[in-house]
């Protein structure tokens, strides 16, 4: 069975289509949903701790 070739430029496009995509429904959540926002800001201060901790040698 033969695969068929993709051109890279053809792969580095949809790479950065898909990258916009995912950062316009980043930015739409962001806007439309509270939950998302406290989600996402809550993630983002337990990873601070975690690696404050960890670069502090705090167990």
């Amino acid at each position: 069975m033969h695969r068929k070739r993709v051109p890279m430029l053809g792969l580095k496009c949809l790479q950065s289509v898909t990258e916009r995509d995912i950062d316009m429904l980043l930015v739409e959540e962001l806007e439309a949903s509270v939950q998302f926002r406290e989600w996402l800001a809550s993630g983002y201060m337990d990873n601070l701790h975690t690696r404050t901790a960890l670069v502090l040698g705090i167990p």
